[in-house]
């Protein structure tokens, strides 16, 4: 007699069926914001510097030249550098984008300390940068 349609399904298992479908909804839901709020990186990874000619020299020389660069996905970056008997180890935020770097140090709290970020341009090929203080020294590339 002039009862509902309910599209085949008896009626109270309409409430079941959505019951059952929301909560893998919401599954679907949290875990596509929580993949996009993890994008990866391009430099995520360690970058070591490779000497130049003059860099080599003094290595050959019995000093100490070395340094690494570590960016991870969360915009973080930690280096760690070794010249002659100086040993320096920063770390502070970075941000990237068309090929160009920016670096900013902050303290062990993640407090800025810089009054600007060093920028710094990635080769054409994203696969180099040379810091301007210590260019004459070689370029980092990333480690393999």
């Amino acid at each position: 007699m002039g009862g509902r349609d309910s599209g085949g399904l008896q009626e109270g298992t309409l409430d079941s069926h959505k019951m059952k479908v929301f909560p893998l909804l919401l599954a679907a839901i949290i875990s596509v914001l929580a993949l996009s709020g993890c994008a990866k990186s391009p430099l995520a990874g360690t970058w070591r510097l490779e000497l130049s000619p003059l860099a080599q020299r003094m290595r050959n020389e019995g000093q100490t030249v070395e340094a690494t660069i570590e960016f991870y996905n969360d915009g973080t970056w930690e280096s760690n550098m070794v010249f002659g008997a100086k040993t320096s180890k920063t770390s502070g935020i970075f941000e990237y984008k068309d090929k160009l770097l920016k670096l900013t140090m902050t303290n062990k709290d993640g407090e800025v300390i810089a009054a600007k970020p060093e920028e710094i341009r990635l080769s054409n090929d994203e696969t180099w940068f040379a810091f301007p203080v210590i260019k004459g020294l070689g370029r980092f590339v990333r480690e393999k």
